[in-house]
Formats: C-alpha cells, structure tokens, sequence
C-alpha cells in the first residue's frame, strides 16, 4: 500500500507542477469500491458439490482531467484492481470481478487516456476510451470497450437542431501480429442520432458495422459447424425511445443484426447472419416513495444449428443494462459482477445481451427514506428457440436490493438472489437443479 500512496502523491506533484506551465486547469476525480460475494451451485445447481464460494475484492479508480480551456482538454484514467484475464488476477474474483494483485504488485494501468477538442461546433474525442452508443438505451449492442481494457476511439458529434448527432470509429482489437497476409484487426464504425420529439418524448436511432478479421467470430458460438473465419461483418441497425406521462415512463429499444461470415479457403461454407432483440421497460410511480415497474424483451435464436443461417441475436460485448438482476442480467461492466450460472445445456444462451433468450420481470421499489431505496424483482426467464435442447425454460429469479447513502457520495449496497433453475438451464432428467444463491455487499465512494 506504501508503494500506492507514493504513486499518488507523484501523481498529484507532477499536474500541480505542469499545470501553471501549460496553464491548464488540473481537477480529479474517481471511485472507490470494496465489495464481498458469497456464491453457491453457480457451476453445477448442486447442493451437494463443492462449489460454495466467498471472498473480497476491490478497485479504485482516479481520473486526471487537464482543461487549456473550454475548447480544448485532456483526460487520463488510472485503475488499480488487475482485469481477471492479467497475471495480476485474483482466481475466485469471476464475472467481471477486479482485485489488487499480489504482493508488491498493485496492477495499476491506465484505462482511458484521450484528447477532447472542439472544432467550431464539433465536439472530438480520440485515443483510448471508454465509450457506448448513446442512442443504444437499453445496451443491446453495447460495445464494452472496458471488456479490451479500454479500446482506441475517435467519435465526433455535434448538436443538430434540439438534437444531437455523432459519428466514430472503433479499433476494438489490434490483431496485427506482423506475419500475417492481412491486417487482423477488429474494427467498428458507427453513427448516431437522439432527437427529442417535444419535452416528455425522446427518439434515437444507431447504425453499427462490426468489420472482424480477428479470427475469432462473434456469431460462431454454438454452431453445430464451426468454421475458420476470415472475415465476419455485421451491420446492426437499432431505434430507441423514451417518454414520460405524469406518473407513468417507458423506454425501449430495437435492433436488427444482418451480415456475413466469410471462411478462410478450404474452411466450410460462408454463413448469412440475421437476428433481432427487443426490450422494453414501463413504470409507474405511485406516490414519492413506491414505484412498480414491467421490463421484458426477447432476442432471436437459431431455430437450426446445422444449416447456413446464423440467427441468434449477439453483441460485440454484451452488458444488457435494462433491469439488472442480481444473478442472470449482471455481466459486464454496467454490473456488480458475482455467480455465473453454467450454460453448458442450452442452444447458445447467452447472459450478455439478449441472446436466445425471451424475459419478462415485475418489480417493485420502495424509498422509505431519502438515504434508502429498497428494490424486490421477480424474473422469468426462457429460451426464444430451443433447438435441440430438453425444455425451453431455463428458470426463474428472485433478487432483493438495498441501497443506503451513508453520506455524499458514499453508498452502501446489500443484496440477494436466488435462482430457480428449470429443465433449459440443468439438462433436465436427473441432473441436479438446486437454486443458484448470491449474496452481495459493497461500499463505494464516488468523487
């Protein structure tokens, strides 16, 4: 920890002595977290097997912004807490888990680092960030670019009218090892738009084109016929809206996936790639303290894995945003991490985005104070196209929350969940189906 106090305190004397050079404007800011998990039947819905597990984890993150002025600034963010695929990570820490690393050894990193410049009445950001189609609400298609420790983005928006517009390019993967007969990159290219209709009503529209030459393709899991992957492009072209009416607020999002995987020669057959998601979420807020809400969606699935049709609706790194729950919907970086139930028995379900999977969820939260916010949420959860598989139902959810800021900035989370797997999820027959367990506790500071 010695070692940590040091790097802050040169952190702080080296911007406290280039500020006034650069006549720049240095402020922090950042967040603190420690949070503990006990976990049990994740890998296996048995009771009996040894997979119960507890432990403590936590990250600290600081961001150093520079301001030459309201035209031009720069950001930097640090991170201390090691990514579980580094050598720093902590095996127990799973599902998007970060802990300090070893002794003598904080794995610290840099996360973001950009530039932040306008042009007239364009806005620029370029170099290593984190960033989020604005218009995709519901993060259908969210491009975690955390999940590559921060990816290499340039996007410029601008103001059009009431609304706002943008437009990038994504370097999500570096593939190009140097030796190869073509540059295998993963890149993006997206454009955006988010106009307000009137003051309650808000529309969006996105477009974003995956162009993946990494060889590994984002739409192969689960196919009955692999392939060797030279190319995969895929176009996702969504909508989104909001409004709010007196007590009542909705917001959904939908999104079309068509494109191509091309095979490498002498390596299958090219596949056709098409799918579809829809979410959605209606609330009502019955007095100042109680609100009850509905959230639901579905993504397609393939209804044949041995055909040429790739049908099950994918993200480039899924992180479904829209009514986390404490076990199923908490992947990604939106998430609090903890138990990842195996899918090893379904037709290529995923827990990211809405992958072959069809939900529906009642909730109910309850602020008896203004410090508190109580939330209970109850989901069921099946598979939009089972295949070959047993049964389409892959269970059902319960998850209990509560939130207490403690003071400004500084809140304390408690939460549990359990869920009930069904026959989709354990294989069905006389595999074990024991309910999935997580208990979750974390404090945090933001500042």
């Amino acid at each position: 920890m010695k070692r940590f106090i040091v790097f802050l305190f040169a952190v702080t004397l080296v911007a406290a002595w280039v500020a006034p050079s650069l006549a720049a404007d240095v402020t922090f800011s950042g967040t603190y977290r420690v949070r503990a998990f006990a976990t049990n039947n994740g890998s296996d819905f048995n009771d009996d097997a040894a997979d119960e597990n507890t432990w403590i984890d936590q990250r600290f993150r600081l961001g150093i912004n520079a301001a030459a002025s309201d035209d031009l600034r720069g950001f930097i963010q640090l991170q201390m807490g090691a990514p579980d695929d580094s050598a720093n990570s902590c095996a127990a820490c799973v599902n998007g888990s970060h802990a300090f690393g070893g002794p003598g050894d904080f794995g610290i990193n840099v996360r973001q680092a950009y530039l932040d410049f306008n042009l007239g009445s364009v806005n620029v950001k370029a170099g290593k960030q984190w960033f989020a189609l604005p218009s995709d609400s519901q993060h259908l298609v969210y491009v975690d670019a955390d999940a590559n420790n921060s990816s290499d983005v340039i996007v410029a928006s601008t103001q059009a009218g009431p609304g706002n517009v943008a437009v990038g390019f994504i370097k999500f993967t570096e593939g190009d090892a140097g030796t190869a007969a073509y540059d295998a990159d993963y890149n993006m290219y997206f454009a955006d738009g988010s106009f307000p209709v009137n003051d309650n009503v808000k529309l969006g529209v996105f477009w974003l084109f995956v162009d993946n030459n990494s060889g590994t393709a984002t739409t192969n899991a689960g196919d009955a016929t692999a392939i060797t992957l030279d190319e995969e492009q895929i176009h996702y072209i969504g909508v989104s809206g909001s409004g709010d009416f007196g007590m009542v607020s909705v917001n959904g999002e939908g999104v079309y996936m068509t494109g191509d995987a091309n095979v490498a020669p002498g390596g299958g057959t090219d596949q056709d790639i098409k799918g579809y998601a829809l979410s959605a979420e209606a609330k009502v807020k019955a007095n100042d303290q109680i609100t009850v809400g509905l959230i639901g969606g579905i993504g397609s699935g393939d209804d044949n894995a041995t055909d040429n049709d790739r049908e099950t609706f994918m993200s480039p790194s899924g992180s479904y945003y829209s009514g986390k729950t404490g076990i199923w919907w908490d992947a990604g970086e939106e998430s609090n991490g903890g138990v990842g139930p195996t899918l090893a028995n379904t037709n290529n379900v995923g827990r990211g985005t809405l992958q072959n999977v069809t939900w529906v969820s009642p909730y109910i939260a309850f602020s008896p104070m203004d410090a508190l916010h109580l939330k209970a949420q109850y989901a069921w959860l099946t598979q939009t196209e089972k295949g070959t598989t047993v049964d389409d139902a892959l269970g059902q959810e319960i998850t209990l929350t509560g939130v207490y800021n403690i003071m400004e900035g500084f809140d304390a989370v408690l939460q549990a969940a359990w869920l009930v797997p069904d026959d989709g999820l354990t294989g069905g027959g006389t595999a074990a189906d024991d309910s999935v367990s997580e208990y979750f506790a974390k404090i945090q500071w933001d500042f």
